[in-house]
Protein backbone atom coordinates (compact mmCIF):
# COMPACT_ATOMS: atom_id res chain seq x y z
CA UNK A 1 0.00 0.00 0.00
CA UNK A 2 1.37 3.41 -0.97
CA UNK A 3 2.22 5.41 2.14
CA UNK A 4 1.58 8.93 0.72
CA UNK A 5 -2.24 8.81 0.25
CA UNK A 6 -2.66 7.03 3.58
CA UNK A 7 -0.42 9.52 5.38
CA UNK A 8 -2.24 12.54 3.89
CA UNK A 9 -5.60 11.02 4.86
CA UNK A 10 -4.40 10.54 8.45
CA UNK A 11 -3.14 14.14 8.64
CA UNK A 12 -6.38 15.57 7.22
CA UNK A 13 -8.27 13.78 9.99
CA UNK A 14 -6.33 15.86 12.56
CA UNK A 15 -8.37 19.07 12.62
CA UNK A 16 -5.71 21.11 14.46
CA UNK A 17 -2.96 20.20 11.95
CA UNK A 18 -2.27 23.03 9.48
CA UNK A 19 -1.63 21.80 5.92
CA UNK A 20 -1.94 25.10 4.07
CA UNK A 21 1.19 25.98 2.04
CA UNK A 22 0.53 29.72 2.29
CA UNK A 23 0.12 29.84 6.07
CA UNK A 24 1.91 32.91 7.47
CA UNK A 25 1.39 31.85 11.09
CA UNK A 26 3.02 28.42 11.37
CA UNK A 27 4.11 27.68 7.79
CA UNK A 28 2.53 24.22 8.27
CA UNK A 29 5.67 23.37 10.26
CA UNK A 30 4.19 20.47 12.23
CA UNK A 31 2.82 18.84 9.08
CA UNK A 32 6.19 19.23 7.34
CA UNK A 33 7.97 17.62 10.32
CA UNK A 34 5.59 14.65 10.30
CA UNK A 35 5.93 14.33 6.52
CA UNK A 36 9.73 14.19 6.59
CA UNK A 37 9.75 11.75 9.51
CA UNK A 38 7.37 9.43 7.66
CA UNK A 39 9.35 9.69 4.39
CA UNK A 40 12.54 8.83 6.31
CA UNK A 41 10.87 5.78 7.86
CA UNK A 42 9.58 4.57 4.49
CA UNK A 43 13.00 5.14 2.88
CA UNK A 44 14.85 3.17 5.56
CA UNK A 45 12.45 0.24 5.33
CA UNK A 46 12.99 0.01 1.58
CA UNK A 47 16.73 0.45 2.00
CA UNK A 48 16.98 -2.59 4.24
CA UNK A 49 14.63 -4.87 2.34
CA UNK A 50 14.74 -3.73 -1.30
CA UNK A 51 17.29 -3.41 -4.05
CA UNK A 52 18.27 0.21 -3.20
CA UNK A 53 21.51 1.24 -1.53
CA UNK A 54 21.44 0.26 2.13
CA UNK A 55 21.05 3.06 4.63
CA UNK A 56 22.86 2.84 7.93
CA UNK A 57 20.43 3.31 10.86
CA UNK A 58 20.52 6.36 13.07
CA UNK A 59 21.41 4.19 16.00
CA UNK A 60 24.77 3.22 14.54
CA UNK A 61 27.32 3.97 17.19
CA UNK A 62 30.12 4.99 14.86
CA UNK A 63 28.08 7.56 12.81
CA UNK A 64 28.79 11.26 13.34
CA UNK A 65 26.12 13.95 13.38
CA UNK A 66 26.80 14.92 9.76
CA UNK A 67 26.74 11.28 8.70
CA UNK A 68 23.43 10.66 10.46
CA UNK A 69 21.96 13.79 8.86
CA UNK A 70 23.15 12.67 5.42
CA UNK A 71 21.74 9.18 5.99
CA UNK A 72 18.37 10.70 7.03
CA UNK A 73 18.27 12.91 3.92
CA UNK A 74 18.96 9.92 1.70
CA UNK A 75 16.20 7.97 3.41
CA UNK A 76 13.76 10.89 2.97
CA UNK A 77 14.65 11.17 -0.71
CA UNK A 78 14.17 7.43 -1.19
CA UNK A 79 10.89 7.48 0.68
CA UNK A 80 9.51 10.26 -1.52
CA UNK A 81 10.67 8.54 -4.70
CA UNK A 82 9.01 5.27 -3.75
CA UNK A 83 5.76 6.88 -2.69
CA UNK A 84 5.48 9.15 -5.74
CA UNK A 85 6.36 6.43 -8.24
CA UNK A 86 3.73 4.11 -6.75
CA UNK A 87 0.89 6.65 -6.99
CA UNK A 88 -2.04 5.25 -8.96
CA UNK A 89 -5.02 6.91 -10.62
CA UNK A 90 -7.28 5.39 -7.96
CA UNK A 91 -5.46 7.24 -5.20
CA UNK A 92 -7.67 10.26 -6.03
CA UNK A 93 -5.08 12.94 -5.32
CA UNK A 94 -5.81 16.38 -6.76
CA UNK A 95 -3.53 19.40 -7.09
CA UNK A 96 -5.69 21.45 -4.75
CA UNK A 97 -5.97 18.85 -1.97
CA UNK A 98 -4.62 19.72 1.47
CA UNK A 99 -0.98 18.80 1.90
CA UNK A 100 -0.27 17.74 -1.70
CA UNK A 101 1.49 20.97 -2.67
CA UNK A 102 3.63 20.96 0.48
CA UNK A 103 4.46 17.29 -0.01
CA UNK A 104 5.68 17.82 -3.57
CA UNK A 105 7.62 20.95 -2.56
CA UNK A 106 9.41 19.02 0.19
CA UNK A 107 10.08 16.14 -2.21
CA UNK A 108 11.65 18.57 -4.70
CA UNK A 109 13.98 19.77 -1.94
CA UNK A 110 15.40 16.26 -1.61
CA UNK A 111 15.13 15.35 -5.32
CA UNK A 112 16.10 18.43 -7.42
CA UNK A 113 15.32 16.64 -10.72
CA UNK A 114 11.90 15.53 -9.49
CA UNK A 115 9.97 16.72 -12.54
CA UNK A 116 12.25 14.81 -14.92
CA UNK A 117 12.28 11.80 -12.62
CA UNK A 118 8.47 11.64 -12.48
CA UNK A 119 7.78 12.47 -16.12
CA UNK A 120 5.02 10.27 -17.56
CA UNK A 121 3.80 9.10 -14.13
CA UNK A 122 0.65 9.93 -12.13
CA UNK A 123 2.81 11.97 -9.76
CA UNK A 124 4.38 13.77 -12.73
CA UNK A 125 0.93 14.77 -13.99
CA UNK A 126 0.06 15.94 -10.48
CA UNK A 127 3.26 17.98 -10.32
CA UNK A 128 2.49 19.54 -13.73
CA UNK A 129 -1.04 20.41 -12.59
CA UNK A 130 0.34 22.16 -9.51
CA UNK A 131 2.87 24.00 -11.67
CA UNK A 132 0.06 25.12 -14.00
CA UNK A 133 -2.07 26.23 -11.05
CA UNK A 134 0.84 28.22 -9.66
CA UNK A 135 1.40 29.86 -13.05
CA UNK A 136 -2.32 30.75 -13.27
CA UNK A 137 -2.20 32.25 -9.78
CA UNK A 138 0.89 34.25 -10.74
CA UNK A 139 -0.86 35.51 -13.88
CA UNK A 140 -3.93 36.55 -11.87
CA UNK A 141 -1.71 38.26 -9.32
CA UNK A 142 0.18 40.09 -12.04
CA UNK A 143 -3.07 41.12 -13.72
CA UNK A 144 -4.45 42.33 -10.41
CA UNK A 145 -1.27 44.28 -9.70
CA UNK A 146 -1.42 45.87 -13.17
CA UNK A 147 -5.07 46.77 -12.64
CA UNK A 148 -4.26 48.26 -9.24
CA UNK A 149 -1.36 50.21 -10.72
CA UNK A 150 -3.62 51.49 -13.51
CA UNK A 151 -6.28 52.46 -10.99
CA UNK A 152 -3.68 54.21 -8.84
CA UNK A 153 -2.38 56.16 -11.84
CA UNK A 154 -5.94 57.12 -12.76
CA UNK A 155 -6.56 58.15 -9.15
CA UNK A 156 -3.43 60.32 -9.13
CA UNK A 157 -4.55 61.91 -12.41
CA UNK A 158 -8.00 62.63 -10.98
CA UNK A 159 -6.50 64.09 -7.81
CA UNK A 160 -4.13 66.31 -9.79
CA UNK A 161 -7.01 67.41 -12.01
CA UNK A 162 -9.17 68.27 -8.98
CA UNK A 163 -6.32 70.27 -7.47
CA UNK A 164 -5.83 72.09 -10.79
CA UNK A 165 -9.57 72.75 -11.11
CA UNK A 166 -9.79 74.06 -7.55
CA UNK A 167 -6.78 76.28 -8.11
CA UNK A 168 -8.02 77.67 -11.42
CA UNK A 169 -11.54 78.10 -10.01
CA UNK A 170 -10.12 79.96 -7.03
CA UNK A 171 -8.00 82.12 -9.33
CA UNK A 172 -11.08 82.83 -11.48
CA UNK A 173 -13.06 83.86 -8.40
CA UNK A 174 -10.25 86.11 -7.25
CA UNK A 175 -10.03 87.68 -10.70
CA UNK A 176 -13.81 88.24 -10.83
CA UNK A 177 -13.74 89.77 -7.35
CA UNK A 178 -10.90 92.05 -8.34
CA UNK A 179 -12.88 93.18 -11.39
CA UNK A 180 -15.92 93.89 -9.22
CA UNK A 181 -13.80 95.78 -6.73
CA UNK A 182 -12.31 97.85 -9.56
CA UNK A 183 -15.79 98.72 -10.85
CA UNK A 184 -16.96 99.65 -7.35
CA UNK A 185 -13.86 101.72 -6.73
CA UNK A 186 -14.42 103.67 -9.95
CA UNK A 187 -18.08 104.22 -9.11
CA UNK A 188 -17.25 105.48 -5.62
CA UNK A 189 -14.59 107.76 -7.08
CA UNK A 190 -17.14 109.23 -9.53
CA UNK A 191 -19.63 109.64 -6.68
CA UNK A 192 -17.04 111.46 -4.59
CA UNK A 193 -16.47 113.99 -7.38
CA UNK A 194 -20.16 114.95 -7.51
CA UNK A 195 -21.52 118.01 -5.70
CA UNK A 196 -23.92 117.42 -2.74
CA UNK A 197 -27.11 117.83 -4.81
CA UNK A 198 -25.93 115.46 -7.56
CA UNK A 199 -24.87 112.93 -4.93
CA UNK A 200 -28.40 112.92 -3.51
CA UNK A 201 -29.94 112.58 -6.98
CA UNK A 202 -27.42 109.83 -7.82
CA UNK A 203 -28.54 107.86 -4.76
CA UNK A 204 -32.20 108.35 -5.72
CA UNK A 205 -31.96 107.30 -9.37
CA UNK A 206 -33.82 104.20 -10.46
CA UNK A 207 -30.80 101.96 -11.22
CA UNK A 208 -27.63 102.15 -9.15
CA UNK A 209 -24.27 100.97 -10.49
CA UNK A 210 -23.24 99.65 -7.08
CA UNK A 211 -24.97 98.74 -3.79
CA UNK A 212 -25.41 101.84 -1.61
CA UNK A 213 -23.63 100.04 1.23
CA UNK A 214 -20.42 100.52 -0.74
CA UNK A 215 -20.82 104.30 -0.51
CA UNK A 216 -18.70 105.53 2.40
CA UNK A 217 -20.88 107.27 4.98
CA UNK A 218 -18.52 110.23 5.10
CA UNK A 219 -19.59 111.04 1.53
CA UNK A 220 -23.27 111.36 2.50
CA UNK A 221 -24.61 114.91 2.52
CA UNK A 222 -27.12 115.23 5.37
CA UNK A 223 -27.85 118.98 5.14
CA UNK A 224 -29.06 118.99 1.53
CA UNK A 225 -32.64 120.18 1.13
CA UNK A 226 -34.68 117.20 -0.14
CA UNK A 227 -36.71 119.60 -2.27
CA UNK A 228 -34.10 119.08 -5.00
CA UNK A 229 -35.58 115.60 -5.48
CA UNK A 230 -38.76 114.71 -7.26
CA UNK A 231 -41.40 113.08 -5.07
CA UNK A 232 -40.83 109.73 -6.75
CA UNK A 233 -37.08 110.05 -6.18
CA UNK A 234 -37.55 110.97 -2.53
CA UNK A 235 -39.80 107.97 -1.88
CA UNK A 236 -37.46 105.67 -3.81
CA UNK A 237 -34.45 106.83 -1.74
CA UNK A 238 -36.34 106.44 1.54
CA UNK A 239 -37.25 102.88 0.61
CA UNK A 240 -33.69 102.21 -0.55
CA UNK A 241 -32.18 103.39 2.75
CA UNK A 242 -34.57 101.16 4.67
CA UNK A 243 -33.46 100.44 8.21
CA UNK A 244 -29.81 101.36 7.84
CA UNK A 245 -28.36 103.24 10.77
CA UNK A 246 -26.00 106.09 11.59
CA UNK A 247 -25.72 108.69 8.80
CA UNK A 248 -28.07 106.72 6.57
CA UNK A 249 -30.75 107.02 9.26
CA UNK A 250 -30.12 110.74 9.57
CA UNK A 251 -30.47 111.13 5.79
CA UNK A 252 -33.75 109.23 5.85
CA UNK A 253 -35.06 111.43 8.67
CA UNK A 254 -34.18 114.49 6.60
CA UNK A 255 -36.02 113.08 3.60
CA UNK A 256 -39.11 112.28 5.68
CA UNK A 257 -39.51 115.80 7.04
Amino acid sequence: MNWIPAFLKECRAIRALCMWPGCTTCGAGEFRRRLLDRAAIEGRVEGRNGDHDDVVGDAAGDATGDERRDERNKAISRGFRLGLLELQAGDQMEAGDHGVEIMLAEARGFQPDLETFLEGTIAGDLLAAIRDRAAAVARRRDRYQREMATAERAGRTRRRRRVWERRTSHEARLEAKQQRDDVLELAVARFARLDPVDRLKWLAKEDLEIPIDRIPEELLQIDVDPIVLLEVERIRLINRIGGRRRKWRLLRMTLEL
